[in-house]
């Protein structure tokens, strides 16, 4: 069995049968007909994906609330938590989007995360973006993979946002919290979270294979990211049509308006910048010179490079951003492992032995 086939039976196993092969094994004509519906699914996914890849698009308008200077964000928009990201990891984003890690080599049926899809928050409704901001970091507070503090822990985080847009609505279309695709075979894989199919419905989405890099709107960077003149500058080269807001939703650039307007919002936010502590700006430094090293010696930037191990850490682009309740999924992946062997003994088409 390939490798496709087997992350696709595994997150099976996972989600529908808890990891219990013995019961699997009564289902597996069943079974082997939704891994290859699968299969067909995420390769006509992937043709659309490679189609809106060459989508000429320029979608970064900003809405701002005059009474508060806050993005106000429209129904649709969607966020996506990057974690830290070293040079490597933003150059791998900008080149090839906000996928699965099932798509770059890691299974996500090994993190209990939304197999084979990209995982968002979604605006649910035309929303002011400290209120948007807020419910993420609610619902991240636990993995903290997104800047949407103050506190230290978030302050060396990105996170990616898209704008709506007609021309991404067959990708969008697709998302798997979506009632209509209640009966997709992708469901039989998936471990969404029930309260945002309920009474959260419409506030996450999970897209099945990811989206292109080419309808990345904006980035939210962490404080301390903010700081770093030469962070910023490497961020914009790699993104240079992607507005920056701060983490409390205001503008820190704006690539639709003039240089000198884009400075006066960066001297208003460091006017109003939280003071860290000695050992939180050493340990930011460290890392952001040992982010520099990375970059090209091309690129036009400028800093005292130190020599070090890279202290990022580095997590798969297509990572959930959503706090799930893991412990059911750890179980069942455990009760699977006991029984992997049994599984993959022979390279058949088949679950038997």
């Amino acid at each position: 069995m390939d490798e496709n086939k087997k992350s696709i039976l595994r997150a099976i196993l996972y989600n529908t049968y808890n990891g219990d092969i013995n019961e699997a094994q009564n289902h597996e004509d069943e079974i082997m007909q939704h891994i290859e519906e699968t299969q067909n699914f995420l390769a006509n996914q992937k043709k659309l994906y490679d189609k809106l890849k060459e989508t000429p698009i320029n979608n970064n308008n900003l809405k701002i609330n005059i009474s508060n200077g806050k993005v106000v964000f429209e129904k649709g928009t969607l966020v996506h938590c990057a974690n830290r990201c070293n040079y490597e990891k933003l150059v791998n984003i900008q080149e090839r989007g906000i996928l699965s890690g099932d798509l770059i080599g890691i299974s996500e049926a090994d993190n209990a995360e939304t197999f084979y899809c990209a995982d968002f928050y979604r605006a649910n409704e035309e929303i002011d973006s400290n209120k948007f901001f807020d419910r993420i970091n609610e619902s991240d507070s636990f993995n903290c993979r997104g800047p949407f503090s103050p506190n230290w822990k978030n302050c060396l985080k990105l996170a990616f946002i898209i704008n709506p847009n007609a021309k991404l609505q067959d990708l969008l279309d697709t998302d798997m919290y979506q009632v209509k695709n209640n009966n997709n075979s992708m469901q039989y894989m998936l471990n969404l979270l029930q309260d945002y199919k309920n009474e959260k419905y419409g506030q996450v989405a999970a897209i099945p294979y990811g989206i292109p890099s080419n309808f990345i709107s904006g980035i939210v960077a962490g404080d301390y990211l903010l700081q770093s003149k030469e962070y910023m500058q490497v961020l914009q080269e790699l993104f240079p049509n992607c507005y920056v807001l701060t983490h409390d939703g205001k503008v820190f650039f704006d690539p639709n308006i003039s240089k000198e307007a884009n400075e006066a919002n960066r001297n208003e936010f460091l006017q109003n910048l939280q003071q860290f502590k000695e050992h939180h700006i050493s340990n930011g430094n460290m890392m952001i010179q040992i982010f520099l090293e990375k970059a090209p010696k091309t690129a036009n930037i400028s800093s005292n490079d130190n020599n070090g191990e890279l202290l990022f850490t580095e997590h798969e682009i297509g990572k959930a951003t959503i706090n799930v309740n893991i412990i059911d999924k750890d179980n069942a992946k455990k009760e699977y492992q006991k029984n992997e062997p049994e599984l993959y003994c022979c390279d058949q088409e088949d679950i038997k032995k």
